[in-house]
């Protein structure tokens, strides 16, 4: 056991397809900003659907990371550092970000069977920091520390 990390993305886009008709024209699709100013005016459909395509995002690294564990759950308790990295130089504040990032990886972490329950007997500490501007993948770097690390 010890320190494993992972990277999240911070924007995500819902639809399936890049596209669509709009009179006639090629429109983008909406991008999302997983931040919390706009997780609380977000539908619960729509919330619900980001946190899925979340998941599949993420997927991969939860698949190593179990791989890695041999099946194992992370050892409890659980220290979470969220490094952000922008994509710009725009301010933003640092807790509306990670805020969303880490109630999504918790529940990722739970639904793929990584930590037995996400509550505070778990996971003892959420460390939030900025991180430098990544203007090619902007996203959220996370360590996470099990007991075997302390």
């Amino acid at each position: 056991m010890g320190s494993y990390k992972l990277y999240v993305p911070i924007y995500l886009k819902l639809s399936k397809k890049e596209t669509k008709k709009k009179k006639g024209k090629l429109v983008k699709t909406k991008t999302y900003s997983l931040n919390l100013n706009q997780y609380k005016t977000w539908h619960y459909q729509t919330s619900n659907k980001l946190k899925k395509k979340f998941k599949e995002e993420i997927e991969p690294q939860l698949d190593e990371l179990k791989k890695l564990l041999k099946n194992e759950l992370l050892q409890s308790p659980l220290t979470l550092n969220f490094n952000y990295h922008p994509g710009d130089k725009r301010r933003s504040d640092l807790d509306n970000f990670c805020t969303v990032s880490c109630k999504f990886l918790l529940d990722a972490l739970k639904e793929h069977k990584l930590i037995e329950d996400d509550s505070y007997k778990h996971v003892v500490a959420l460390n939030f920091e900025i991180g430098i501007m990544n203007r090619e993948n902007p996203g959220m770097e996370i360590t996470i520390q099990d007991q075997c690390s302390f």
